[in-house]
């Protein structure tokens, strides 16, 4: 992310930081969930003395995460991008889930179970962000890939797009002040098209100096 946090640090204050278990971080009990995530987050930034309110900023795990801190700690934020989040989990397999194969839900409930990357628990999370308070009403932007991030329409990702589309549409429209937009990328949006991301981040700037 040097390229994005280069981009960012010229719009003002840039942070990053390493979770626990990665990086030059401590080690903590796993499977780690959201609320554990978002508790960590608000420590350091105490800690480190990082004044807020916050542009919160985050990929796959974190764009489920940022979500969790606004809700938790909406008096900090001032406006949420989520690029390709994690889906929660409920609405991930009522609709996700019918197009896999027996043995991709196995693989996909382990993987929301803590076997993945780094041991997060997705399901729990998701449950805790439902229980959450409802979404602050500060400028929020959904960011998706498109299905070209996909190696075949045919493969997993390709069968579950859809519903994944269909899914982070509808979360972003919980949002008071929500937006919804995707570009033709990989994965990795902030390294496959860095201007569209940008443009973004300078949407939601201009909305919280609007006011």
């Amino acid at each position: 992310m040097n390229g994005l946090k280069q981009a960012l640090a010229e719009r003002g204050t840039a942070c990053s930081y390493d979770r626990a278990n990665q990086g030059r971080s401590g080690s903590a009990p796993v499977p780690r969930t959201a609320s554990e995530i978002v508790a960590d987050l608000n420590t350091l930034l105490s800690a480190a003395s990082v004044p807020g309110p916050y542009v919160l900023m985050g990929h796959s795990a974190g764009g489920m995460f940022v979500q969790m801190y606004a809700r938790t700690f909406p008096e900090n934020v001032a406006g949420v991008i989520a690029m390709n989040p994690v889906p929660p989990f409920a609405e991930w397999r009522e609709q996700g889930f019918p197009e896999m194969t027996k043995q991709e839900r196995e693989g996909e409930m382990a993987y929301y179970e803590g076997e993945n990357g780094e041991s997060f628990d997705y399901r729990a999370s998701s449950e805790q962000i439902a229980e959450a308070p409802a979404p602050p009403n500060v400028p929020f932007e959904m960011l998706l890939s498109t299905i070209a991030q996909c190696d075949s329409p045919d493969d997993i990702c390709g069968r579950t797009y859809p519903a994944y589309e269909a899914i982070m549409e509808t979360v972003s429209q919980e949002w008071p002040d929500g937006g919804f937009s995707q570009v033709e990328s990989g994965h990795e949006i902030y390294v496959g098209d860095l201007e569209a991301v940008l443009a973004i981040v300078d949407r939601v700037l201009a909305r919280i100096q609007s006011g």
